[in-house]
């Protein structure tokens, strides 16, 4: 990819992101590591004559970075703030980025070996936020104090049934419940275990 592709897709990250909501923090974040993948790329690509861990080094930052992005893409899209195809397109061409990295540290004397992407314990830390991030952002954007009461059940408890959620919330139905059960488990909030009268609930993350 040519310095020019990689700045107007860092521009058409940006543009995506401006559709998020006023001052969520995702949206710094997402920018941030766009930025910090076009700095490294166009650190490789220069003319500066870098040594050959220094050039491993920006190649471990893009990939890490990029990885991260990923993650941010799939909680954006969660969130429903802008249409999922603007991140697939962009999931696709960090993708391609991603790819090349791979292969230059591939061919680097290591051919036939797969590269090993090595994260540092503080960086191992920023891959996991995303994930924190997702869980937080979903929980607060919950609407109704019944799917948050739900939510903090399971997580207090670890796995709840229907008929446990019934002594919770004795003035909803079981029906409704399970409705709510369903439109939980569609944000990701929660999965299912078991099938029929087996069937319990626990947090996905």
């Amino acid at each position: 990819m040519q310095i020019e592709e990689i700045i107007k897709l860092t521009c058409a990250l940006h543009s995506v992101v401006a559709g998020f909501p006023r001052n969520e923090p995702l949206a710094k974040a997402t920018k941030k590591k766009s930025l910090n993948v076009l700095a490294g790329y166009c650190l490789l690509k220069s003319e500066i004559d870098l040594t050959f861990e220094q050039k491993e080094r920006a190649e471990q930052k893009i990939l890490e970075n990029i990885i991260v992005l990923e993650n941010y893409f799939k909680l954006a899209e969660a969130m429903e703030w802008v249409r999922a195809e603007n991140f697939w397109v962009l999931g696709r061409h960090y993708n391609e980025i991603k790819e090349e990295v791979v292969s230059s540290r591939t061919n680097k004397g290591n051919i036939g070996k797969a590269p090993v992407l090595r994260v540092k314990k503080e960086n191992l830390v920023a891959l996991q936020k995303p994930i924190k991030e997702k869980k937080e952002i979903l929980f607060s954007g919950l609407k109704k104090a019944r799917h948050k009461r739900i939510v903090q059940e399971i997580e207090k408890r670890g796995e709840m049934q229907v008929k446990d959620l019934e002594q919770v919330l004795p003035n909803i139905t079981k029906r409704t419940i399970r409705r709510d059960m369903g439109y939980l488990m569609d944000l990701g909030l929660i999965e299912r275990n078991g099938d029929k009268s087996a069937t319990s609930y626990k947090m996905k993350m």
